[in-house]
């Protein structure tokens, strides 16, 4: 029974894969991509989706999206159609590439987010965006990362020096983070195919996490949350044997625990890569999310939805 679940699980990351190109490919959406920041003798780019009617006189909230992929595979243009459809709610789209773990370990990636977030901010008069309204929004590996950026918020951690931007804040005003590993050193506690993203999260630090506790605490969000962490959303599937369910629940009362404004909606049934987290009942408790991040108003978003 848990070898076929695995593979509905890899079944669905492989439908997800298709269906966020597909997304992409026919939205009729014109981006523009660029370089953030320089890393050695790598260009690191994102992709940027501007929304209809945007101007100096009424700036756009800005979507940071970062792809999932154990941190090893993917690509910024795997786009989710959710977050494609906020583009015609009038929000910006950015979805940003980061180095993979065969070529750098953590913390670059969360370096790079940070970078990221700063060129954006550094040019949002240029591309009418509202410096005081962005918000991370990522998957599985994506998630992860977005979730140690928004836990790191408005502090020194993680912040890095890459980019041409290093006097602008990288802060961020909210999360919404899809199926994220949250607290590395126990992804290996639920059985075989668990353990495979057990051995993704090593190469993630450089190392065993079993033989590196220190290395592997700094790479979970939870160690960043304080007082200025801004509000979360998280969603997660009840058979996901890529990253278990538990890991959502982790980070969601580290978030309660600190007073941090968080939802957390659990999904029974759906798997990782389920494509049905796209399904409009679902997208409308993170546009909710999204609109309340945008007018202020966090005072509703701390519950838990079953």
């Amino acid at each position: 029974m848990y070898f076929f679940r695995f593979l509905v699980n890899v079944l669905s990351l492989v439908l997800d894969f298709f269906n966020s190109i597909r997304s992409v490919v026919f939205s009729g959406r014109r981006s523009e991509t660029f370089v953030y920041a320089k890393r050695g003798i790598f260009r690191k780019r994102l992709t940027l989706y501007l929304p209809d009617g945007a101007s100096k006189e009424k700036p756009c909230p800005l979507i940071v999206y970062l792809h999932g992929g154990g941190w090893i595979v993917g690509h910024r243009m795997m786009l989710q159609p959710a977050v494609l459809k906020q583009l015609e709610r009038g929000y910006a789209v950015a979805t940003v590439s980061y180095t993979f773990t065969h070529l750098a370990q953590w913390p670059t990636q969360a370096h790079e987010a940070k970078a990221a977030i700063r060129w954006l901010r550094g040019n949002a008069e240029r591309f009418h965006l509202d410096s005081d309204c962005f918000i991370m929004w990522g998957l599985s590996a994506g998630g992860h990362i977005s979730s140690n950026v928004g836990a790191s918020s408005g502090t020194e951690h993680l912040e890095g020096a890459l980019g041409e931007y290093l006097d602008v804040s990288s802060a961020v005003h909210g999360v919404i983070a899809w199926y994220p590993p949250t607290d590395l050193s126990q992804m290996g506690n639920h059985g075989f195919f668990a353990t495979l993203t057990n051995i993704a999260s090593s190469a993630l630090i450089g190392g065993w996490l079993r033989k590196n506790p220190d290395k592997t605490q700094l790479a979970n969000p939870a160690h960043y949350i304080h007082g200025g962490t801004p509000p979360f959303y998280l969603l997660h599937g009840s058979k996901d044997t890529i990253v278990n369910q538990d890991q959502s629940v982790v980070l969601y009362n580290a978030l309660q625990k600190a007073g941090v404004a968080s939802t957390y909606i659990p999904l029974d049934g759906f798997y990782h890569g389920d494509v049905r987290f796209n399904k409009s009942e679902y997208v409308a408790g993170m546009e909710a999310f999204l609109d309340g991040v945008v007018a202020g108003n966090i005072g509703f978003l701390s519950k838990k939805v079953r």
